[in-house]
């Protein structure tokens, strides 16, 4: 006996209100969740991306730090492994204009190097005067190398706004005990400013006003040939208690040899035009 099979043709299976919600709701949902899943791949690419970008900013940074470590006195003679250890371990610090950074008797916490910008240091004496000691600039060791059992021997405060590397004293205090050459270096670097301190001595002692001004400008700017001069940021009063001699004399001739195109002069810098000029006055022979 053979069936006859009818082959009923295809229809759509008529959905209620209620399952048509249920089916549209379901595919409503794997296209969020698909959409969901897409959202956090980009997510996750973007952060990949931001670290990757943050990790080449650190090493730029770091390399940068480097070469410009391997240019300071205080680092001289260190491989590049060990320029590397102690710039890792260096903190980037800014400073505002006349924002003081540490002060004389504060304890030692941290060893200070001047990336940019320019430090007065000064110290009072019994009186309670200030005595301006040098300018540093960028690449010093501001103070004396120390350790986190001493006080500052002076007081330090921004020229104009600078930036500078802030080491752990302690730390720090390792990284000289375990390389022997920055000891050697601190040391040549404190004879140097004795030196300076000497010349400056003499200086009062044998040369006149004018020359004693002159060299002091030359100095502080930076260079002694013709090229690209710093403006000297100390006020007239600063110069004249430099110099050994009173307001009115580096008030009369800071506006004479502005007279004379030889210097700039305002109330924040005093700028030198003509190198030349105001190296022949601070070479001229005392009468």
């Amino acid at each position: 006996m053979v069936s006859n099979f009818v082959r009923l043709p295809a229809t759509e299976i008529p959905l209620g209100e209620n399952s048509r919600k249920q089916f549209l709701n379901i595919g409503s949902h794997r296209r969020a969740r698909r959409s969901r899943t897409e959202e956090l791949e980009v997510v996750e690419r973007r952060a990949e991306g931001a670290s990757e970008t943050a990790r080449t900013r650190e090493d730029s940074v770091l390399a940068l730090r480097v070469a410009g470590l391997r240019k300071t006195p205080l680092f001289r003679g260190l491989s590049d492994s060990e320029l590397d250890e102690i710039a890792n371990a260096a903190e980037e610090v800014r400073f505002s204009r006349r924002e003081t950074i540490f002060q004389q008797d504060d304890p030692v916490q941290f060893v200070y190097l001047i990336v940019a910008g320019t430090v007065k240091v000064t110290q009072l004496s019994e009186g309670g005067k200030e005595v301006i000691l040098r300018l540093d600039r960028r690449g010093s060791l501001i103070d004396d190398l120390a350790d986190a059992s001493q006080v500052h021997a002076s007081t330090a405060q921004a020229i104009h706004p600078c930036s500078v590397l802030a080491w752990d004293a302690s730390a720090f205090e390792d990284f000289a005990t375990q390389i022997p050459a920055i000891y050697r270096n601190a040391v040549g670097i404190m004879l140097g400013r004795l030196r300076m301190i000497e010349e400056r001595f003499c200086d009062v002692t044998t040369q006149r006003v004018p020359q004693r001004l002159a060299r002091l400008l030359i100095h502080l700017a930076g260079q002694t040939t013709q090229g690209a001069l710093d403006p000297v940021g100390l006020s007239r009063e600063e110069l004249s208690q430099m110099t050994g001699t009173s307001l009115f004399t580096v008030s009369r001739l800071l506006s004479l040899w502005a007279e004379m195109d030889i210097l700039t002069v305002d109330r924040k810098a005093v700028l030198i035009e003509s190198l030349p000029r105001l190296l022949r006055i601070a070479q001229a022979v005392a009468a």
